[in-house]
């Protein structure tokens, strides 16, 4: 078993690995940081996670994948969903100023 494994099994337990247990702890993590003040993401980027892209994917793709609901998604649905993922991940991404180059922050206490 790889190290990276059996860290996850210690953080999420077996029963609770679904989607929406990771977006949780992700922004969880975010509040914990951003209480500390030490959060590297700027304001924009909090404000992004908590009140755009999190939400969004957690009502368009995750409540209809976890609940197995008998309608599919729809194509329309599933790119809004692929958006969302692309601006969640930029919001762990800053411009590096030595190479005009996107980059993402090291932890979230540090870039």
């Amino acid at each position: 078993m790889s190290q990276s494994r059996a860290r996850n099994d210690v953080v999420v337990p077996e029963g609770k690995r679904t989607l929406s247990t990771y977006i949780d702890a992700i922004t969880d993590a975010v509040d914990l940081y951003k209480a500390a003040n030490s959060c590297v993401l700027d304001p924009q980027q909090i404000i992004d996670l908590q009140n755009h892209h999190a939400p969004s994917i957690m009502g368009n793709f995750i409540s209809h994948y976890e609940t197995g609901s008998g309608t599919p998604i729809n194509a329309y649905a599933m790119l809004g969903v692929i958006k969302s993922i692309d601006g969640l991940a930029d919001c762990f991404t800053y411009v590096d100023p030595s190479k005009n180059q996107k980059r993402f922050y090291r932890r979230l206490d540090q870039r």
